[in-house]
């Protein structure tokens, strides 16, 4: 199992760098920063995830292939829940106007592209062998 984890850590590092490379040609050398500042800002995702695979590792091997498609969109919501609550809720509008936000949009979709890129990542090296998929 240890080794599983240190993989998610190895997926979340690879998902953020590669995800946040993509918009290097639109933003430039602040892709840097946003990949330094999201993944401080994402260490308790990370590790809400590292504790949901240590209570259900055996139900997430046995359906990778639904925890993997699955997971950028949770990731996104829990995202999404802890950016509303820690920063909007307090403002006085309401749930529409904060996914109204242009803001909130790209980062929700930086939040889902990185997540995607790391739960593909994690299928490729958790995935069983091609044997025991035929058998």
């Amino acid at each position: 199992m240890g080794t599983q984890i240190l993989g998610i850590i190895a997926c979340y590092a690879v998902g953020l760098i590669a995800g946040n490379l993509i918009l290097m040609p639109y933003y430039g050398p602040v892709t840097i920063l946003l990949a330094v500042g999201g993944a401080v800002l994402a260490l308790p995702i990370l590790a809400l995830v590292v504790l949901t695979f240590a209570l259900l590792k055996n139900r997430i091997l046995r359906n990778l292939s639904l925890w993997c498609v699955t997971a950028p969109f949770l990731i996104t919501l829990t995202w999404l829940i802890i950016d509303w609550e820690l920063d909007y809720s307090s403002r006085g509008q309401d749930i529409w106007w904060y996914l109204s936000l242009r803001s909130v949009r790209e980062l929700a979709a930086l939040a889902f592209r990185c997540s995607s890129i790391s739960s593909a990542l994690f299928w490729y090296w958790n995935r069983p062998p091609r044997s025991a998929v035929h058998n």
